[in-house]
């Protein structure tokens, strides 16, 4: 139960991270800030990731929790130190509308096939080779060992960057 409750509460933090990051860019358009925020949350969950797991050598669940908790509040104290103040959400909607009919069907079906693979990412099992020999082992010694390091298990890979594993 503690598992589920923390990846929630974690992903949670990320958005609220990722929405503050890019509130602080004071972008015009509600579409920029929603793009930019897709952006930011992939890169603070490797900046968080990078200094609890290689720097401090504290790759745990609860450790990384708190870094993106730290994450969040220095954030918070940044938009609180610049005055950036919260836009309507009737803007969200005046976007929406301005879009021509192809570019709402387009992000419509940007959204579902977003969607699918969420659906395939959490019902099918890892099969390909390259994942099953170097990505996820790289991940799974990371966390038996508690820090960010080398891979154990691939010796042919073991200095490439795990640019992405960092993110797995």
């Amino acid at each position: 139960m503690t598992g589920w409750f923390l990846l929630v509460a974690a992903t949670a933090a990320v958005a609220l991270g990722a929405a503050l990051a890019s509130r602080l860019l004071r972008l015009g358009s509600p579409l920029d800030r929603l793009l930019a925020a897709l952006v930011l949350a992939p890169a603070q969950v490797v900046l968080v990731s990078i200094v609890v797991g290689a720097m401090l050598h504290r790759f745990d669940r609860w450790w990384l929790f708190a870094g993106v908790v730290v994450f969040d509040v220095l954030l918070v104290a940044a938009a609180l130190r610049l005055g950036v103040r919260r836009t309507p959400r009737l803007a969200v909607r005046a976007t929406i509308r301005e879009l021509r009919p192809w570019q709402f069907v387009l992000v419509v079906a940007a959204a579902g096939a977003v969607a699918w693979r969420c659906v395939l990412a959490l019902v099918l099992p890892p099969f390909a080779y390259d994942a099953l020999t170097y990505h996820l082992t790289a991940v799974a010694s990371w966390v038996q060992s508690g820090r960010i390091g080398p891979n154990p298990y691939a010796a042919c890979c073991a200095r490439y960057p795990a640019n992405a594993e960092v993110l797995f």
